[in-house]
């Protein structure tokens, strides 16, 4: 019994011992430990800060700070660990760190690459909050940006969710970038019409119209001669880029136009198929043989 008391004191002495030769590393880490806190918060702000002139998406600007901040302090406490000689500690959490990153990657790799797509395109501004876009499936405007998803409002009014990923790896339109958007028009008139004078009278019809750019020509280009009409496009560009004012003035422009066109009797023609009954005479003598025979 004594022998093993002795042993217990032997070890406490030697654990004490040890303590106090480690007690200026031990103190030396917990400096270092609040010292990277603090320079990680200072970092934090200055970051936030930083990022404030090129972020509109507070959330995402407060969650990239923090993750700055816990990566920081992460390295901190390892460096921490190593100055009391815990080198075989820090490498069991480093290799622990790996195992279970790689474990996560393929667990959760689309939630990564939608986090990872949000950053990026909060970082390169492909589009802001209130833009028009069309990704191709969806058009609408952008109302939300999110970590994983942005929250697009289509012309119908219903809230679409898209991954970010799906938006970040295709090509995508933003038709609010560009100050100015052109509108082309498809539109036919009858054979017989005076083309000279349909193209006059087609860029009087658009000037007529509030919105369009003045400055900008307005083009009449004849595509090709359909089964009932000779085909064109009109083109003019407004200043005006919002989804709802440029469906508008692209209605007002139909509605120009045809207005213009009735009042100099130019014809926009319906459909055309024409039937060959040249022998038709001899088709029904035929029919009615068959009949009576």
């Amino acid at each position: 019994m004594r022998e093993e008391i002795k042993m217990i004191g032997s070890k406490l002495d030697d654990w004490y011992a040890m303590f106090i030769k480690m007690l200026p590393n031990i103190l030396l880490a917990i400096a270092v430990s609040v010292g990277v806190y603090f320079l990680s918060k200072g970092i934090k702000i200055i970051f936030q800060k930083y990022l404030l002139a090129k972020w509109d998406n507070k959330e995402l600007k407060a969650i990239f700070a923090k993750v700055l901040q816990i990566v920081i302090i992460s390295f901190g406490l390892l460096f921490a660990l190593s100055i009391v000689n815990l080198d075989k500690t820090v490498t069991s959490i480093l290799a622990g760190v790996g195992i279970a990153g790689i474990a996560v990657g393929f667990a959760f790799q689309d939630i990564a690459a939608n986090f990872i797509s949000g950053l990026f395109m909060a970082s390169n501004k492909p589009f802001t909050i209130g833009d028009v876009i069309d990704t191709g499936a969806i058009s609408g405007t952008v109302k939300q940006l999110k970590l994983r998803t942005t929250v697009v409002r289509t012309f119908q009014g219903n809230d679409v969710i898209i991954p970010n990923n799906q938006i970040f790896q295709n090509p995508l339109i933003n038709y609010s970038s560009s100050p100015e958007r052109r509108i082309d028009l498809d539109v036919g008139v009858s054979y017989g019409s005076n083309l000279s004078q349909v193209t006059q009278l087609t860029v009087e019809a658009i000037k007529t119209l509030e919105g369009i750019m003045q400055d900008k020509p307005i083009e009449v280009f004849y595509n090709e001669f359909g089964g009932s009409s000779i085909n064109f496009t009109v083109r003019f560009w407004t200043a005006n880029t919002h989804a709802s004012n440029f469906v508008l003035l692209k209605s007002q422009a139909v509605e120009a136009i045809k207005t213009k066109y009735d009042e100099h009797q130019i014809d926009i023609p319906f459909p055309i198929r024409t039937l060959d009954l040249s022998k038709s005479k001899e088709i029904l003598e035929s029919l009615n043989n068959e009949k009576a025979s």
